[in-house]
């Protein structure tokens, strides 16, 4: 058997989030015997950011971290570090030598990244922050986690001049790239391989019992301003002059009490906020769409990409109407999906599913069935491994 290969998956953080998420599955995943996995955090890890951190401990796989500014990182006393750091960067600002100190951080980071085969980055932003140090590393692979629309610049425009090879989940993230105007790449080889999030789903059965009395709708998604959700306060407002006796259930972590208060006064507007109950953070999100009776989900979608909290709602059988935030093409869209960019369809959709409960068997199944098939890790994963392979020069 030939020697596995030295893999070095580089990430922020490995707080509660979909990147974090999505490199946990990886990590489950892959073959352990045809590679050799470690990961790099960007950042220290806290109480707050290391959700990850102890289920892929659990895998028997190192986390390191790497905390820029560091410049004594074998330096075991903590306060002796953090003197010998104040008195190089003092005397090096006092001394002109700013450049010199900015290389000296990030070669402290290229060490860390010294003899792996082959680095996997999750998301553009974590490459964007070093890129002149990642730039350097002769075999690396991006994962392009963000759609295009969530960002306000185009964060592909001042790629350093090497070529790239890149993992996207949708169509729009090549596109995306292919058509920015680079100002640093004259000509640009770039490799790509569509390839969706993951999920174990060993042990998932599809138990959903529907009911179209007194339907309630769950909407599972962080209250944030990167999470376009407030358009389901008016897609609420269609439903409720079809069907009055709806709930709408909010699932999610607000950003800010502030941002959740925005919320709230649009449903006062709208005059849906007896309707609503904003019910935050829930740790299982099973328990609590079988407990609260939830009849089906509203979430967002990209043509047919699903984030992760879709993915997990559908493998437990519940019928979702997606509300389509990518540039809607209906040769993207897999049948099995029920995708709308119109609000109108959308509410007249979920109303006739709703008061139908062979309609909401019907969705429940054909989303059970898409998740299964596009989204099993088991299934799908030896497409990345093989893309890791052909990375690192290996014929598969």
């Amino acid at each position: 058997m030939a020697e596995s290969k030295k893999i070095l998956f580089v990430v922020d953080t490995l707080a509660q989030h979909g990147a974090e998420r999505y490199l946990y599955e990886i990590l489950k995943a892959i073959d352990r015997s045809k590679f050799e996995c470690s990961v790099l955090c960007t950042y220290p890890l806290t109480d707050s950011n290391n959700f990850y951190a102890p289920l892929i401990s659990d895998l028997e796989i190192n986390i390191d971290t790497f905390e820029l500014g560091e410049l004594y990182p074998n330096v075991t006393s903590t306060r002796k570090r953090k003197l010998l750091n104040s008195i190089t960067y003092r005397w090096m600002n006092l001394t002109g030598k700013n450049q010199k100190l900015k290389e000296r951080a990030e070669a402290e980071l290229h060490k860390k990244l010294d003899g792996t085969d082959l680095i996997s980055i999750l998301k553009i932003e974590v490459f964007n922050r070093f890129p002149a140090v990642f730039a350097k590393c002769p075999r690396m692979v991006i994962h392009l986690l963000s759609i295009p629309n969530q960002y306000l610049k185009n964060p592909y425009e001042n790629l350093p001049d090497r070529p790239y090879r890149f993992v996207t989940m949708i169509e729009s993230q090549r596109e995306h790239l292919l058509e920015t105007n680079f100002k640093s790449i004259t000509d640009p080889k770039l490799d790509f391989l569509g390839f969706p999030l993951i999920l174990d789903l060993n042990g998932r059965e599809n138990n959903y019992v529907p009911t179209s009395e007194n339907p309630i709708i769950g909407v599972f998604s962080r209250i944030n301003y990167d999470q376009p959700t407030i358009m389901f306060l008016f897609a609420f407002h269609l439903l409720l002059k079809r069907l009055p006796t709806a709930k709408m259930y909010f699932y999610g972590k607000a950003v800010s009490e502030e941002y959740l208060q925005f919320y709230r006064q649009t449903a006062e507007i709208l005059g849906i906020s007896h309707a609503i109950t904003f019910k935050g953070h829930v740790s299982d999100l099973k328990k609590s769409i079988e407990q609260d009776e939830i009849s089906m989900g509203w979430m967002n979608i990209g043509n047919s990409t699903l984030g992760y909290s879709s993915i997990e709602i559908s493998s437990m059988g519940l019928p979702v109407a997606f509300f389509n935030i990518d540039k809607h093409d209906p040769t993207k869209i897999d049948d099995r999906l029920a995708v709308f960019n119109d609000m109108e369809a959308f509410a007249d959709h979920s109303h006739q599913v709703l008061v139908d409960a062979e309609r909401l068997t019907a969705e429940s199944r054909k989303l059970f069935d898409f998740i299964q098939t596009n989204h099993n890790a088991e299934i799908i994963i030896s497409q990345l491994e093989d893309y890791y392979l052909r990375s690192v020069g290996i014929n598969v």
